[in-house]
């Protein structure tokens, strides 16, 4: 177990230690992260559910439910849950909800952004996700003609320092 921590040195574990030589306790940390995807998680479902009903009560109360009952959008390649004991696979998977929310509600340059943070998290996910954008905004360009794709690059240029440095 010794060697997965040691070879898995995601952000996640550097915030990690940076709490702990700040003193913050075990449980204090494990309130942080599980309130930091839990947040990511509401926030991206509600934002697919407003960009798709135009309604903010109707987003905030279906939003509230699915955190609430613990109802998850997905499995990535191995289940994880909203409220899990696999920290990566709980904030990679809160993450790519967010970065969807943020592409449903047009917050291109977030979503680069995030992106980015995601492949510090977990790079097999991030991976992952970036070749599912690429290749959607492949296809809708084909399609469409149009080319929008500037800011979510431009965000992602702006986190990708961060995750160069957490390597």
């Amino acid at each position: 177990m010794k060697v997965f921590y040691k070879n898995s040195w995601t952000i996640i574990n550097q915030v990690t230690a940076i709490l702990l030589k700040l003193n913050f306790s075990n449980l204090t940390i494990s309130r942080i992260l599980i309130f930091l995807s839990t947040y990511l998680y509401f926030l991206g479902i509600f934002f697919i559910i407003k960009s798709i009903t135009k309604k903010l009560f109707l987003a905030f109360t279906l939003s509230f439910f699915f955190i609430f009952f613990r109802k998850y959008l997905g499995h990535l390649d191995y289940p994880t849950l909203i409220f899990d004991q696999l920290t990566w696979g709980v904030m990679s998977s809160s993450l790519i909800t967010f970065i969807f929310g943020l592409l449903f509600n047009k917050s291109l340059f977030l979503a680069g952004f995030f992106l980015a943070i995601l492949i510090a998290a977990h790079i097999l996910v991030g991976l992952w996700l970036i070749l599912i954008i690429i290749v959607s905004l492949i296809i809708y360009n084909f399609y469409n003609k149009i080319f929008f794709y500037k800011n979510i690059i431009f965000g992602f240029c702006l986190g990708l320092p961060i995750t160069l440095i957490s390597f």
